[in-house]
């Protein structure tokens, strides 16, 4: 695969981290957001308010559709540990790109060949800095996406708009901002402290839907992502298109 867009290349790098991004990074988007047109087989999932008090990991989805659904960032915030994730992600990407790129199936152009050096830099100061900036621009561009209505298929207008920072991946025309919808949740696994959960992710902007297996930790009474247990084949299949 020849990537010749920047903005492209970055998908690649961080579909995970933004796709919480909610994930949630969809290069080359096409159409236009929508909450209308869903039908019972493809609505996102709702939380069920009927369940007892203990919170279970498969309500996980329906949670986070409900932030993305009432523009709360400040609840993301409390359900993602974006520090985690990001960190998690680099530890599973790395050794795929770097195979990826020694064997030509990505080829890397603009500062890209730059950026993967430095996140395999012997240099700690180097390589931590690299993905405490991915990190950031990522967590950057998720909370944009909740705050301004756009996750949610009912963007602010401009001018409001304007007034928020969506950081280096809100500027990237490639990038989508559309509609994201979770819409299912099962429980994979759970010991008590960890556990892993199945999704399905669909943007609205690219039409493509995205499993992930959610990988959650028990904080308190609730549950908290943490990371993203198949990084590999979502990179995989970002990379076939």
């Amino acid at each position: 695969m020849r990537i010749t867009s920047l903005s492209r290349s970055v998908s690649i790098f961080l579909l995970v981290t933004a796709m919480l991004t909610f994930v949630c990074v969809s290069a080359n988007a096409s159409g236009t957001a929508s909450a209308k047109g869903t039908d019972a087989a493809t609505a996102p999932v709702q939380a069920d308010d009927s369940a007892g008090p203990e919170e279970q990991p498969e309500s996980i989805p329906a949670i986070l559709q409900q932030i993305i659904d009432k523009r709360d960032s400040a609840a993301c915030e409390e359900r993602i540990d974006f520090n985690a994730v990001s960190g998690h992600f680099f530890d599973d990407a790395l050794p795929y790109l770097n195979e990826a790129v020694a064997s030509g199936k990505i080829k890397l152009e603009g500062a890209l060949p730059l950026l993967l050096s430095s996140l395999n830099s012997g240099q700690p100061a180097a390589r931590i800095g690299a993905r405490a900036m991915l990190g950031s621009e990522a967590r950057k561009f998720v909370l944009y996406g909740i705050s301004s209505g756009s996750f949610a298929g009912n963007p602010l207008p401009k001018e409001q708009l304007a007034q928020l920072d969506g950081g280096l991946f809100a500027s990237l025309g490639s990038v989508s901002t559309a509609r994201k919808e979770f819409r299912n949740g099962k429980q994979l696994s759970n010991d008590g402290t960890n556990a892993v959960v199945s999704t399905t992710l669909f943007d609205h902007g690219s039409r493509k839907a995205y499993n992930l297996n959610l990988g959650l930790e028990k904080r308190g009474t609730s549950w908290i992502i943490t990371s993203i247990q198949n990084v590999e084949s979502l990179l995989d299949k970002l990379s076939q298109r």
